[in-house]
Formats: C-alpha cells, structure tokens, sequence
C-alpha cells in the first residue's frame, strides 16, 4: 500500500512539475464544487485489545479483514485568500469484510485546503480534514470522529470545469458504546483513489 500512495503521489507530482509559477489564479471569494469517485483502498484495522477468538491480535493490514470497495464524495470549497480554502466534504465509504458483510461509513468533515501550484490550467493542492463519521456494520451505526489528508491534481480545460486525480488517507477510531461491543473498538484506515469532476466560479 505505502509503495501505491509513493507511485500516486509521484506520478501527481511528474503531472504538475511544469506549473511552478509565482502568480496566483484565485483570488478570495473564489469557489469550487467537486465530485469525486473512485476505489476505496483498505489500509489496516488496529484493535484496542485483543480476544481469543474474533481477533486474536491488535493489527490487521486492510486486505486481511476487508476487500476493495468504492468512495464517492461531493466538496463545496471557498477560497479565503488566493491560495487557502476552508470547505466541507460529504461521503459515502463501503467495503466488504472477508464474510460478505458490507461496513460502510458517511464522512462529513470540515476541511482546509492549501494549493501552492495555480496557473488557470493545473490546480495542484493538499487537503486536511476533521469531522465525523457514521459507521454501519451489520446493521448497527455508531458515530466517531475521522481525520483526512488527501493531495489532490486538476486539470480545466476551460475557464469553469476541470478533471483531475486525487488520493488520500482517511482514518477513524471506531467506539462502540455498549460493554458487550466493546472488544471491537479499534481504528479503521482506508485509502481512497478518487477521479474528479470539479466547477469553480
């Protein structure tokens, strides 16, 4: 997985290497809506405590308890100067565990997003984010704070819309309220691979 976020953000950066201009394209007021969709990569599930019979250990990578799935998301960004946006991003996160039962999850989470490189063409941008998470696994919700970070590239092809690639880490604890659960609280991390479709005014 570490050498798949290496290639991505290095094929990223190959992609915007020639857009290293010193002037700005936005200026405050600016703002962008963007959907996203795409694969959603596994990463790892550590367990708070260990039990001798779902999960004998602490860490599990990703692919040993849960397959691919799939992230679509929608962002709402307005830029606050000619480089910096504050923004908000909502989510839909499904995998399958090795069972066949479907845990998905709904992030919504403020975000901030940093985009050094700008020419009107190449967008190239880091993006942090807060917020919380609705998890649902066999029929059972629990609510829990998540931390991303993504790096994202776009290219418009005219003044308005744009296309671009973007990857991320996402990562949340995962609590359950109730003692008999409690043996499952962990942390999940996953990966999202997301292809974009962006409008900005």
């Amino acid at each position: 997985m570490k050498r798949k976020i290496i290639c991505l953000v290095a094929v990223i950066a190959l992609i915007s290497s020639s857009v290293f201009a010193t002037d700005t394209f936005y200026k405050k007021g600016d703002q962008k809506v963007t959907f996203n969709v795409g694969p959603s990569i596994p990463d790892f599930i550590y367990f708070f405590t260990t039990t001798g019979t779902s999960h004998p250990k602490n860490f599990y990578p990703g692919f040993d308890v849960l397959k691919i799935g799939g992230y679509g998301s929608v962002n709402f960004d307005f830029f606050y100067n000619n480089k910096s946006t504050l923004g908000v991003e909502v989510g839909y996160d499904f995998n399958y565990d090795n069972g066949n039962i479907l845990y998905s999850n709904v992030p919504i989470v403020a975000t901030h997003t940093y985009t050094p490189i700008q020419d009107g063409r190449w967008d190239l941008g880091l993006t942090t984010g807060l917020g919380i998470s609705f998890n649902t696994r066999d029929n059972q919700t629990l609510a829990s704070l998540i931390g991303t970070l993504k790096l994202n590239t776009t290219y418009f092809f005219n003044q308005n819309w744009g296309v671009g690639l973007s990857g991320g880490f996402f990562a949340a604890p995962n609590i359950n309220y109730t003692s008999d659960l409690s043996e499952d609280n962990g942390i999940i991390a996953y990966s999202p691979i997301t292809i974009s479709l962006t409008f900005r005014s």
